[in-house]
C-alpha cells in the first residue's frame, strides 16, 4: 500500500496502526490535525450567541478583503443555516451574490422559499442548474438511472462503486475484503446501484 498523504509505500515497520491509509508520520500528523480540530468545534460551540455572531461577521469581512465581494458568494440552499447565514452577511454587504444549486430533489416548500428569498425579501439570488457538456440538466432522477442512489456515506458508496467497477478479479477481491473488514453491515448491498 501506499500513503495516502505522501505517496511512500507503507509496510509492517511504517504504518499508522488505527488507519492504514497512512505511514505512521503522515498518520500522527492527521491525528494532531484531527485533535485541533476538535478542540476548535469544541472552543466554537461553547461560545454564546453573541460571540459566535461576531466570530461570523468576523470571518465574512476577512473573506471579502481577501477575495474582493464580486468574488465571492453564499452557496444557498434554503435550509435554516444558509438562511442564518444569508441574513448575517446581507447586514454587511446587502447585495452580496447567492447561489441556490437545484438538484430538482428539494422539497416544494424550500423553492416557494427560494422564490420567496429572491422576490420578497430582495435577495441577490441566482439558481443554478448543473448541466453536462451537451447542456442537458443533472436532474436528481438522471443522476440515480447513470450512477445509483447516493446511500450511506463516501467511503462506504465508494467501497461498493470499486467493488462493482473492479477491472480485475484481483481488485474484485481487494475491494470485498476492504467492505468486510470496514463495513461488514454494508456487504449485501455491493450489487446494488450505488453513487
Amino acid at each position: 500500500m501506499i500513503c495516502k498523504n505522501c505517496g511512500i509505500e507503507i509496510t509492517q515497520d511504517n504504518k499508522y496502526p488505527s488507519d492504514f491509509r497512512y505511514c505512521s508520520s503522515c498518520g500522527t500528523e492527521r491525528r494532531a490535525y484531527l485533535l485541533y480540530r476538535k478542540n476548535t468545534l469544541i472552543s466554537l460551540r461553547s461560545m454564546n450567541l453573541e460571540s459566535k455572531i461576531i466570530q461570523t461577521k468576523y470571518l465574512i469581512k476577512q473573506t471579502i478583503n481577501e477575495f474582493g465581494l464580486e468574488h465571492v458568494y453564499i452557496s444557498y440552499s434554503g435550509g435554516k443555516d444558509s438562511t442564518v447565514l444569508s441574513h448575517i452577511a446581507k447586514q454587511l454587504y446587502p447585495d452580496i451574490l447567492h447561489i441556490f444549486a437545484n438538484t430538482t430533489n428539494e422539497y416544494p416548500e424550500t423553492l416557494q422559499h427560494i422564490r420567496w428569498e429572491k422576490e420578497e425579501n430582495n435577495t441577490n439570488l441566482i439558481t443554478v442548474i448543473p448541466k453536462d457538456a451537451y447542456g442537458n440538466a443533472w436532474t436528481f432522477k438522471r443522476v440515480v438511472e447513470t450512477y445509483g442512489y447516493p446511500m450511506f456515506s463516501k467511503r462506504i458508496a465508494n467501497a461498493i462503486r470499486t467493488y462493482q467497477h473492479a477491472l480485475s478479479d484481483t481488485t474484485k477481491q481487494h475491494s470485498i475484503d476492504y467492505i468486510n473488514r470496514n463495513f461488514k453491515k454494508y456487504e449485501k448491498y455491493k450489487e446494488l446501484p450505488i453513487s
